[in-house]
């Protein structure tokens, strides 16, 4: 099921959210039955009962990737996103790479430069978004014929078979009804194994139910912390950028500051750490000097020493200070 949700290029919309969230429920249930099973005295221990269960990042991956799944559909339907973006077969690390070295060959010709900062990617990716909407729509519409671009005999007959659904089609699926029918669908995989009876008499079965059961469980399990009140507290300019940086002088400036920085090693850096900044800079444009800040997510923040008081400055905040021209 797995692959047919995220691998099969012609595996519909609904049959993927189908897949991917049977997938789910069928690991809740599992889960949830390892946790309520009581093992003789030898194997219930916590690190025993891990054995019969497939390994945390594993099963972390199902619900983050069916998760990721169901939102994307959402935005869809929203028209927040393209129907394009639901093309799940091409979410590989492969496809990334690839998106990776063609915004490295949009450099100039006779530019020596191959790396840039994370805004120039941006820029770049969107040239090569708007250029992969031309491509797909010369692809599927027949009415578009003007341009032709050239394509491997390799990739010739996939391309020809991919499966693009419209954005009537994608706005009629009903999420809600399908990930009931993957939850059913789960249950009948199970209903000839004694799973379902345990967790009818401990009151966790039903979707909702195993849902909650599986949540505190994970949340009681998960080291999470937020970090949205800190992120409030900063200016909207902080990483702004101007548009005519997209040019090669901040490019070569990191390069050459990474040139410089071979020779730093380790102790230098233990040592700069043990020691405050010092400086009598009053006016800091664009950047929030915090005087505390919580103490589980104090280890994301450098400590300054401003006219003698010492003051919290986020790492995202040194680094864009020191990265090139602002």
């Amino acid at each position: 099921m797995i692959i047919v949700a995220y691998v099969e290029k012609k595996t519909t919309i609904a049959e993927r959210l189908l897949s991917a969230w049977c997938v789910v429920f069928f690991c809740r249930i599992w889960l949830t039955w390892i946790k309520l099973k009581t093992f003789n005295s030898t194997q219930s221990t916590e690190k025993n009962k891990s054995r019969y269960f497939i390994t945390r990042p594993a099963h972390l991956s199902v619900e983050i990737n069916a998760h990721n799944l169901l939102y994307l559909i959402l935005l869809v339907q929203q028209k927040q996103l393209p129907p394009q973006a639901l093309h799940i077969h091409t979410f590989s690390s492969q496809a990334c790479e690839s998106i990776f070295r063609n915004t490295r060959a949009l450099s100039e010709i006779y530019s020596t430069v191959v790396n840039f900062t994370v805004y120039d990617f941006l820029r770049r990716a969107q040239r090569l978004s708007l250029l992969n909407d031309i491509k797909f729509k010369q692809l599927n519409d027949e009415s578009v014929n003007n341009l032709v671009f050239p394509v491997h005999y390799k990739h010739r007959h996939g391309r020809q078979s991919l499966f693009t659904q419209s954005q009537t089609e994608i706005d009629q699926i009903n999420v809600e009804q399908i990930i009931t029918e993957a939850y059913h669908e789960a249950i009948d995989m199970l209903s000839g194994l004694e799973i379902l009876n345990l967790l009818k008499d401990k009151r966790v079965l039903g979707l909702k139910l195993l849902s909650e059961y599986v949540f505190k469980h994970l949340n009681s399990n998960s080291k999470m912390y937020d970090y949205s009140p800190q992120l409030i507290n900063m200016d909207d300019e902080e990483f702004g950028i101007a548009d005519d940086d997209d040019n090669d002088e901040t490019t070569t400036d990191l390069n050459m500051d990474d040139d410089n920085n071979d020779d730093y090693s380790d102790e230098d850096e233990q040592d700069d750490a043990r020691n405050l900044i010092d400086t009598r800079k009053e006016d800091f444009v664009g950047m929030k000097a915090l005087n505390t800040v919580q103490s589980h997510i104090e280890h994301s923040y450098f400590k300054v020493k401003i006219n003698d008081d010492t003051k919290y400055m986020h790492k995202q905040t040194a680094c864009w200070l020191l990265t090139g021209e602002k």
